[in-house]
Formats: C-alpha cells, structure tokens, sequence
C-alpha cells in the first residue's frame, strides 16, 4: 500500500505548485505523502524548505494538511501571482 519514491521526485499541479525531493513515501490507497528528509516546495506566493514533511487529508473527509517539520524555512511574497 505504501509505494517508495527515490532519486530527484518532484509532484506538481496544474496552477503552479510543486514539490520537489530525494525520497517520498506515498500510500497509494489514500492521499498520504511524507517524506523524512529535505523537501523544497515552490507555490505562486513563494517557497518553503523543510527536513521532513506529511501530507495527509483526514479521515472525516476535512481538508487537506500539509504539516512541515525539522528546521522549516517560508518565503512568502503576497505580491507574487496577483499582476
């Protein structure tokens, strides 16, 4: 159920996010992904660098939750994506 991901893996979606890192654990039968080593995000607002992260949606159907830990780093420019 739980699928290993390794060298240069990189999630993105369809309007300007990614994510990108060496080694990400997926469970296939839910949206679940952790990974426990340094991750770099990309968003049209700016970035985020973190030593682990998880991404997992609830059981009772609430929103997803992305949950970055292990020395974080966010850098945000709320002016980025509004021209």
């Amino acid at each position: 159920d739980i699928s290993r991901l390794d060298g240069h893996v990189r999630f993105e979606t369809s309007d300007g996010y990614a994510l990108s890192g060496d080694h990400f654990d997926v469970r296939m039968s839910s949206p679940e992904i952790s990974a426990s080593e340094t991750i770099v995000g990309k968003t049209p607002a700016g970035s985020v660098t973190a030593g682990s992260m998880h991404i997992a949606k609830p059981r009772n159907n609430g929103s997803i939750r992305l949950v970055f830990t292990n020395g974080v780093k966010v850098l945000y420019n709320p002016k980025i994506g509004k021209e």
